[in-house]
């Protein structure tokens, strides 16, 4: 990784921690108002746009630059494991390169992750009720009577 990477993704990352700690300062601060609108916009873009106007790049060229310092990390650190594993005889270095053949041809999730991303950006968890359904609504889901733990064992469906 160049030198100007590393400046860069070091500052990156000292802003996205000095906003994290600000943020938690700031939401853990009693105003003595009461706000009621709720969140319409994903917290990790507004930092986004942020860090971006600071750098004075774009968002898209900062996620990028995520991207590419993520995957040169990923990349470094199986390296480094790799090498280990050869210098300890674990494996050979034909085992290595076959290994790491293996992990590189495999087929990209990217379009799996930004079809999750959309979903998550349309679906914010605000307000969501996360709560499993108690015993009272296992009929809803094709279950007779009460299925659960019963003094160690399962109690049958309706005595059965």
């Amino acid at each position: 990784m160049s030198l100007k990477k590393k400046i860069i993704l070091g500052v990156v990352i000292a802003l996205v921690t000095l906003a994290t700690v600000g943020g938690i300062v700031v939401a853990n601060t009693d105003t003595g108002t009461t706000t009621t609108a709720p969140v319409t916009t994903n917290p990790q873009d507004t930092l986004l746009e942020k860090v971006a106007a600071k750098l004075g790049i774009t968002v898209d060229s900062l996620k990028t630059a995520f991207q590419e310092a993520r995957s040169e990390i990923r990349q470094e650190r199986l390296d480094t494991w790799l090498a280990q594993l050869v210098t300890d005889g674990k494996i050979t270095q034909e085992q290595a390169d076959a290994y790491k053949k293996w992990l590189n041809s495999r087929p990209s999730d990217q379009e799996y992750q930004d079809a999750l991303q959309t979903w998550r950006d349309a679906n914010p968890l605000a307000g969501l009720d996360l709560q499993l359904p108690g015993t009272e609504n296992n009929r809803e889901f094709g279950m007779p009577g009460r299925i659960g733990p019963i003094g160690g064992g399962f109690e049958c469906p309706q005595g059965r």
